[in-house]
């Protein structure tokens, strides 16, 4: 990050900036109404893809073809309003949103987080690059902190500048992904990781990197995300 961006940071995190949602001046980066207004996934999810459930603990998708990744926590559907925040955050240079956006992870954590490594998904090294920074990284970064656990930003790579995922389906997603991503063995061996991704669409992201991690001797891998896609 250079000089700049480093400066807006710190501005914007010490400076009250109002809500992110609309705008409203104030010292609450989101403001009581917006608050209520946030897509929190109220029915019951399943354990493996974080999809709402009618009933039971599993999807039938997962049941049928069970993901690498061992689970999946989503607190909101991606959805507006909390949507626009998202895509500022990852396209628009709002990273200091890493703070708001993991704060509203911390609501409802997974259910169990002592012992586990923290990794964020990474970006392949030409992306970081053209867009400054890694929005996974910096929620990482933020969740660690709160959490008092471990954030490793090097035990998952990024080796292939895969194109864009937003408008693939999951089988093109799974095939642009394909190898993608390499893990350091002596970094995850015997770890349980969590894995750190702002949002899931189909999951392909989250399973090719669990793929990777436990192919390097990861014993178990968890995703943790701000919202899921429906």
């Amino acid at each position: 990050m250079n000089f700049l961006n480093k400066c807006i940071n710190f501005a914007q995190n010490i400076l009250p900036g109002g809500c992110r949602l609309c705008g409203m001046p104030g010292r609450d980066a989101i403001c009581h109404y917006c608050e209520t207004r946030l897509p929190v996934m109220t029915a019951a999810c399943c354990a493996r893809c974080a999809l709402p459930l009618p009933a039971g603990e599993v999807c039938g998708h997962c049941l049928q073809h069970a993901p690498v990744i061992d689970s999946v926590t989503a607190r909101f559907a991606y959805q507006e309003p909390l949507r626009s925040v998202l895509i500022g955050f990852k396209h628009q240079q709002r990273w200091p949103d890493a703070r708001v956006l993991a704060d509203l992870m911390l609501q409802v954590p997974p259910p169990q987080t002592q012992g586990l490594l923290l990794v964020p998904v990474p970006l392949h090294p030409l992306r970081v690059k053209a867009r400054g920074y890694n929005q996974s990284a910096e929620l990482c970064r933020r969740l660690g902190r709160q959490l008092s656990l471990t954030v490793d930003p090097y035990g998952l790579q990024r080796i292939l500048p895969t194109p864009p995922q937003q408008q693939l389906d999951r089988t093109a997603r799974l095939r642009n992904l394909k190898q993608a991503f390499v893990a350091d063995r002596e970094r995850v061996i015997g770890r349980d990781i969590l894995l750190i991704d702002d949002v899931m669409t189909t999951g392909a992201t989250l399973d090719a990197a669990a793929t990777a991690l436990k192919s390097a001797g990861a014993t178990s891998v968890h995703g943790w995300v701000v919202a899921r896609a429906l």
